[in-house]
C-alpha cells in the first residue's frame, strides 16, 4: 500500500509537470500543426516517465502508440470538444478577449494532458490493463473527475497564473 501511494504521488507529480509543459508548448508555438506535434511528443514522454515509476520500461514507439490511443479516445468521446468548451467558458470570465483564443488552446492542452496522464496512471496501476470497460471507461472516468467544479476551479486558478498572465516563465517553474 505504501509503495502504491508513493508511486501514485510520484506519477501525479509527473502528470502535473507535463500538463504545464504541454500548455507551454501550445502557448509558445504559433503554428497549429507544430503545436499538436509538440503536445504529442510531450504526452509520449509523460507515458515513459509514468511507466518507469511503475517499473515498466517502454520504448519510445510503444509510448507514442499508447499516447495516440488515449488521444483518439479523448476525441471519440467528445472530451476534447467538451473540455475546450468548459475551459473557454471559464477563461472568458477572467482573460482579455485579445489573448483568449491562445489561452484556451494552451490551458485546454494542459487540462487534457492531465486527463490523459491520470488515465495512464490507472492503466499502469492495473498492470497495463484498461479494465473491463476498456480505455473509454478509464478516460471518461478521469474526464468526469477533472471537470468537477472544485477540481476544474483549482486547475484553472493555477493555469490562469502560470499560462495566461505569466506566459512560459510561469510554466518553467512548474
Amino acid at each position: 500500500r505504501l509503495l502504491n501511494d508513493q508511486r501514485q504521488q510520484d506519477a501525479n507529480t509527473v502528470v502535473d509537470r507535463y500538463s504545464w509543459i504541454s500548455a507551454g508548448v501550445i502557448a509558445a508555438t504559433p503554428l497549429p500543426g507544430i503545436d499538436l506535434l509538440g503536445a504529442a511528443a510531450v504526452n509520449a514522454q509523460m507515458v515513459v516517465e509514468i511507466g518507469r515509476i511503475y517499473g515498466i520500461s517502454l520504448s519510445r514507439p510503444a509510448a507514442q502508440e499508447l499516447a495516440v490511443s488515449v488521444g483518439r479516445t479523448l476525441a471519440s468521446l467528445g472530451v476534447i470538444k467538451g473540455g475546450m468548451g468548459l475551459i473557454s467558458a471559464a477563461l472568458s470570465l477572467n482573460v482579455p478577449a485579445l489573448v483568449l483564443s491562445r489561452a484556451v488552446q494552451a490551458v485546454g492542452a494542459g487540462w487534457l494532458t492531465r486527463v490523459a496522464g491520470r488515465s495512464f496512471i490507472t492503466y499502469f496501476e492495473q498492470d497495463q490493463d484498461w479494465g473491463d470497460g476498456g480505455i473509454q471507461d478509464v478516460v471518461q472516468q478521469h474526464f468526469d473527475l477533472s471537470r468537477r467544479e472544485g477540481a476544474l476551479r483549482r486547475f484553472l486558478s493555477v493555469a490562469i497564473n502560470r499560462v495566461v498572465f505569466k506566459g512560459t516563465a510561469g510554466i518553467d517553474q512548474a
